[in-house]
């Protein structure tokens, strides 16, 4: 099911909050299950032309596999612990010798089941948002730094896609790549390509007049104060690591750190000057995927821990984990995007 991408982009940040929620904070397979179910039911789609999209659904699935199998072996050959015992290496085997159990190996998969949670909702969330419109979400003080991170994040699909040209062509020239040294051809155009295509990216921002601001006054007050509340920051830690502070006078100061950075980050944003030729718009459609993922959020927090955790190790006690409906029909707010055209 191809999803609209015209939702806005803080939409999908509040949607990510919700989904990534889960996976940190249970440790219930069925609801891990619920969450990569949704992100795979929100998945646009892969392109016709594999070049032009590098995070493709089989990617995906391959690394899943790969986080199950590897994460349930590493758990079951290093922890020597549970009640069902599917084999027994000889003691002498260094780290792998002993008993090999059941709970052991259910305890890794758990632990893989999260990991690819969380790393499922952010590739459906990075293929239904636009890195300009996130890009254009932050801070004016900040904006050098999301920029750096914009140009960090489209240089990997560039470099990928370049890959894979300098890779057809090589082959339609006879060249098989064998080993190490078979990657050579390979990697000396991919390095021409990749600093070709930086020295034109640099080019065009100069061309723009990127880096030709004037600091004024207080702009060059604001990152003083900004790397003050920094500063005061690292010696209330010290002082506190060897000569305990209060709570809540520690809570205080902290707090009144932040409000100077706060400052000092309001007065860089003062003479950023940023102008915007679209406006973000916020309609229904946002409306009804923050009211999903806000309701998922807040049935997980006033739900029971003991439906949110579970123990392999205790399986011969708790027999398979348990599942509550109502939390599972909150969870599903977060496939609401799927439904909204």
């Amino acid at each position: 099911m191809i999803v609209s991408r015209s939702l806005d982009t803080r939409a999908w940040l509040i949607w990510l909050a919700g989904m990534l929620l889960p996976s940190l904070l249970t440790f219930n397979p069925w609801l891990q299950l619920l969450i990569i179910g949704i992100a795979l039911l929100l998945w646009p789609g892969d392109a016709p032309d594999q070049r032009s999209d590098f995070l493709r659904l089989r990617v995906l699935l391959r690394i899943g596999i790969a986080a199950l199998v590897i994460g349930g072996l590493f758990n079951l050959l290093v922890v020597h612990y549970g009640s069902t015992v599917l084999i027994h290496l000889p003691d002498a085997l260094p780290i792998i010798g002993g008993i090999l159990t059941l709970e052991a190996l259910l305890f890794g998969l758990l632990n893989a089941l999260r990991v690819i949670g969380i790393i499922f909702a952010f590739a459906t969330f990075s293929r239904q948002i636009n890195y300009a419109d996130l890009l254009r979400l932050a801070p004016s003080a900040l904006f050098e730094l999301g920029l750096m991170l914009s140009i960090g994040v489209t240089l990997v699909p560039f470099m990928l896609r370049s890959f894979n040209e300098i890779r057809e062509s090589q082959a339609l020239r006879g060249h098989r790549a064998q080993g190490i040294r078979g990657l050579l051809p390979l990697f000396t155009p991919l390095v021409a390509s990749g600093m070709e295509h930086a020295l034109a990216l640099a080019e065009s921002m100069e061309a723009r007049g990127y880096g030709s601001v004037q600091f004024s006054r207080r702009v060059m007050l604001g990152q003083a104060l900004a790397l003050l509340s920094l500063l005061f920051l690292l010696i209330l830690l010290a002082i506190n690591t060897f000569l305990p502070i209060i709570s809540l006078i520690m809570i205080l100061l902290i707090v009144a750190v932040g409000l100077l950075m706060v400052v000092g980050l309001q007065l860089m944003a003062s003479g950023a000057g940023r102008t915007r030729f679209r406006r973000l718009r916020w309609g229904w459609r946002e409306w009804v995927v923050t009211a999903g993922a806000s309701t998922a959020m807040i049935a997980l927090l006033v739900a029971d821990r003991t439906l949110l955790v579970y123990d392999p190790y205790r399986l011969s006690v708790l027999g398979l984990p348990a599942f509550n409906p109502w939390l599972g029909l909150a969870l599903l707010g977060l496939a609401l995007p799927a439904v909204i055209k």
